[in-house]
């Protein structure tokens, strides 16, 4: 395996850990609606919601700083605007 197929593996697992972290979130932001009778897990994901909130924070920062840097998304140069 080269470089570029390593990067792109290491890049697919990021966007796969990012997609599954914001579903956890989103999933532990709905936990007040169960009852703690009804379900174990749901009240330990509220609990441990402001930590997974930290995690988005830093986890979109992250994904900022890649973007700013150029090792993040690949988009096509923006036409030049001048003269024709």
């Amino acid at each position: 395996m080269g470089k570029s197929a390593i990067k792109g593996l290491f890049h697919i697992i990021l966007i796969t850990a990012t997609i599954v972290l914001a579903v956890v979130t989103i999933i532990a932001s709905r936990s007040g609606y169960y009852a703690p009778a009804e379900s174990v897990i749901m009240p330990l994901l509220g609990l441990a919601l402001p930590v997974l909130l930290l995690c988005n924070l830093i986890v979109a920062v992250c994904w900022a700083f890649a973007a700013k840097n150029g090792y993040g998304f690949h988009s096509s140069p923006s036409p030049s605007t001048g003269d024709a």
